[in-house]
This record gives structure tokens, C-alpha cells and sequence, in this order.
């Protein structure tokens, strides 16, 4: 049977990792809700844009100005498609972060249940002794050989 300290200092381990892969998450999803909050950003720019290119256009805009409004939304659209491809990116780390995390607690619920059983084994040694001394204590007495 392993030894106690050494048991422990598995199950340590184990939970420290857990505990890490716990930060490891927290953090990848404050980095995607970041993403997304910068998403939707880029987004309503790009809808408060339009609309003031629509009323531009409804008042008469020249050809510079046209080529300005335009040239403009062509880089909030390229900004929209990085930003895009970094929620991506981010909805992936936060997907390897869980599976990280639901391993390392996995491990630790592992450890836990190994720890019970171990515990419940040791108590089941301890009185199956007990009754042993119990039984042969009985038996010298009942032979008449104990010694009171």
C-alpha cells in the first residue's frame, strides 16, 4: 500500500494542477468575452457607419467623400473579419482549456475515490483485528486461561 505522506502529496499535486487548469480557464474566457466585447464593437461602428453614409448619400455626397466613407468601411470590414478570426481562435482555447480542466478534476475525483476506498480497506483491517483479538480473548476465557 502506498504510504500515507506520499498519498498526499499526489493528491496535492493533483488538486494544484486542477487548480492551475481552473486559472487557465477563468482566463481564456475572460479573453474570448474581451474578443467578443471588441466584436460587437467593430459591428455597431460599422452599423452607425452605413447609416451615415446612407444619410450622406440621401443629402448629395461627392466622389471624395464617397471613396472616404467606403474606403473606411472597407477596413472596419477587414478589422470585423481579424476580430472574427480571433473569436475563433479564442472559443478554441477556451474549448482546450475545459477539456484540461475536466481532466485534472477528473484526476483529482480519481484520487478521492482511490483515498475513500483506502481508508474504508484500512478500516476494515482494523476491525477485522479487533475481532480477532476479540475472538481469541474470549476463547482463553472461555478455556479458562485468561489472565484478569
Amino acid at each position: 500500500m502506498t504510504p500515507p505522506r506520499v498519498w498526499l502529496h499526489l493528491t496535492n499535486v493533483a488538486a494544484k494542477k486542477r487548480d492551475q487548469s481552473a486559472q487557465n480557464l477563468r482566463a481564456a474566457l475572460s479573453r474570448r468575452v474581451e474578443a467578443q466585447r471588441k466584436l460587437d464593437a467593430l459591428l455597431g461602428y460599422r452599423q452607425d457607419y452605413l447609416a451615415k453614409l446612407d444619410a450622406a448619400t440621401r443629402r448629395g455626397i461627392g466622389a471624395d467623400g464617397l471613396r472616404n466613407y467606403r474606403a473606411f468601411l472597407a477596413n472596419l470590414d477587414r478589422a470585423i473579419e481579424q476580430q472574427t478570426a480571433l473569436m475563433a481562435t479564442m472559443q478554441s482555447d477556451v474549448g482546450f482549456a475545459q477539456t484540461d480542466w475536466q481532466h485534472t478534476q477528473h484526476r483529482v475525483d480519481s484520487l478521492q475515490t482511490i483515498d475513500q476506498l483506502r481508508t474504508e480497506l484500512g478500516e476494515q483491517r482494523e476491525a477485522r483485528r479487533d475481532q480477532k483479538l476479540t475472538d481469541e480473548y474470549a476463547l482463553r476465557r472461555s478455556r479458562g486461561g485468561g489472565d484478569d
